[in-house]
């Protein structure tokens, strides 16, 4: 695991995606940094067949322009940064995508 530190609050389910199967698509996360830049996110599939699942920058507070790196915790691999939301595409049946983003960059208010 990343992170096992008491700093920070336990995981949660942050929203539900919506996909062909209701309730199915679950986004799932877990702040790493008490300041909010740092995420452990897991895109989960509860559903009998694949589907994408994507996470929206909003549902762990961060506004649209904020720009993060991702990176794929199973598959140990730095991904495309991503801006307003990051995509896992086809998430197999019954499966998670574990990533972790990081605020690379914040728009000025």
């Amino acid at each position: 695991m990343p992170h096992q530190s008491t700093a920070t609050l336990p995981g949660r389910r942050l929203a539900y995606w919506a996909c062909t199967q209701p309730l199915d698509c679950q986004v799932w996360g877990r702040q790493l940094a008490r300041d909010g830049t740092d995420w452990l996110l897991a895109l989960v599939n509860l559903g009998s067949g694949s589907h994408s699942i994507t996470a929206k920058w909003s549902d762990i507070g961060w506004g649209d322009g904020v720009t993060a790196s991702v990176r794929d915790l199973w598959a140990h691999s730095q991904l495309s940064n991503a801006t307003k939301a990051f995509t896992a595409g086809k998430v197999p049946a019954h499966g998670t995508v574990l990533v972790r983003v990081t605020q690379l960059h914040r728009p000025l208010q």
